[in-house]
C-alpha cells in the first residue's frame, strides 16, 4: 500500500526522477516503498514522459561545468575518486551504497558496483564503481582531478568551475572529504586536503580565515559552534539538491537544533 508522505519529501522523489533514477532506486534512496514511488511519480504525470534514465553519453560527462550535479560530483571526484591512466579508468569509492548508485546514475553505466566486505568489524563495507573513457579521463584531468593527486590537488579556478556553482563543488568536496558534526549541540564543519586546496575554497567561499591543522601531509580546516559552522553548513545544503543523504541528515538535525 502507498504511503502518504509531507510536500518536502514528495518534491525530492519528482526531483531523483527528473535526475534519472527509476523507482527502484528513489525507493531505497528515500526508504519507501517502490509503490509509493510511483503513486508520485504518476500522479504529477511524469510518468508518461521519457526521460533519460541511465542514457547519460560518457563522452560528454564533465566537458564543462554548468549545473549543479555536474560541480558536485566533480567535487566528490576530487575527494574521493581516482584515475588509472593504463585503462583511462574513472573510480569512485564510498561506505555508502545508495550514493555510489547516485553516481552511477549519473553516469549512465551498466557497469557493476563492486562490495568489498569488511573484515573488521569496527569499519563499514566499501563500494566502488569504476568505468572507462579517454575523453572523460581527459576532461577530468583538464579540470584539475589527477592520478595520486592526494597531496598535489588544488582548488579549481574561476575557468574550470565558476564562481556560481563552486558551492556545489565544495558540498560534493565535503560530502566526500569532509564531516558535518553535531556534538554537545555545538555544529562543527571538517575539510580534508591540501594546504592549496583548503585555503582556496576559504577565498572563493569567503568563509572565515583560519589556520589550518596538519597532520603529516594532509591539512584540516575546522569550524565550530553557531554562529560560524551552522551558518557554512546551512550555506551548503540549504537548496541542494544533490548530497550524501548521511550528511544532509546531519545538517537537518542541526537546523533543528538551532530553534
Amino acid at each position: 500500500m502507498a504511503e502518504k508522505l509531507a510536500e518536502e519529501k514528495i518534491n525530492k522523489i519528482l526531483e531523483f526522477y527528473k535526475q534519472g533514477f527509476n523507482y527502484t532506486q528513489i525507493s531505497k534512496i528515500m526508504q519507501i516503498s517502490r509503490n509509493t514511488v510511483s503513486k508520485y511519480v504518476r500522479q504529477v504525470g511524469l510518468a508518461s514522459i521519457k526521460l533519460n534514465h541511465g542514457k547519460t553519453t560518457f563522452n560528454n560527462l564533465f566537458n564543462k561545468i554548468d549545473t549543479e550535479e555536474t560541480a558536485y560530483w566533480l567535487g566528490f571526484l576530487y575527494a574521493d575518486g581516482y584515475l588509472e591512466s593504463s585503462a583511462y579508468r574513472i573510480g569512485l569509492g564510498s561506505i555508502d551504497e545508495e550514493h555510489i548508485q547516485k553516481f552511477k546514475t549519473f553516469v549512465g553505466s551498466e557497469n557493476k558496483i563492486l562490495h568489498e566486505a569488511s573484515k573488521n568489524s569496527n569499519h563499514s563495507d566499501y563500494f566502488r564503481f569504476k568505468f572507462s573513457s579517454k575523453i572523460v579521463y581527459n576532461n577530468l584531468i583538464n579540470l584539475g582531478v589527477f592520478p595520486q593527486k592526494s597531496l598535489i590537488v588544488k582548488c579549481p579556478d574561476e575557468k574550470q568551475v565558476s564562481n556560481h556553482l563552486f558551492l556545489h563543488f565544495v558540498r560534493g568536496y565535503v560530502d566526500g572529504d569532509g564531516s558535518v558534526l553535531l556534538i554537545r549541540n555545538q555544529p562543527r564543519l571538517y575539510l580534508n586536503g591540501t594546504k592549496d586546496m583548503l585555503n582556496g575554497i576559504i577565498i572563493r567561499m569567503n568563509w572565515q580565515e583560519k589556520e589550518l591543522m596538519k597532520n603529516k601531509n594532509i591539512y584540516m580546516l575546522h569550524y565550530e559552534g553557531k554562529k560560524i559552522a551552522s551558518i557554512y553548513i546551512k550555506q551548503l545544503y540549504k537548496e541542494a539538491n544533490v548530497y550524501l543523504n548521511r550528511k544532509y541528515n546531519k545538517y537537518l538535525e542541526i537546523i533543528a537544533s538551532l530553534n
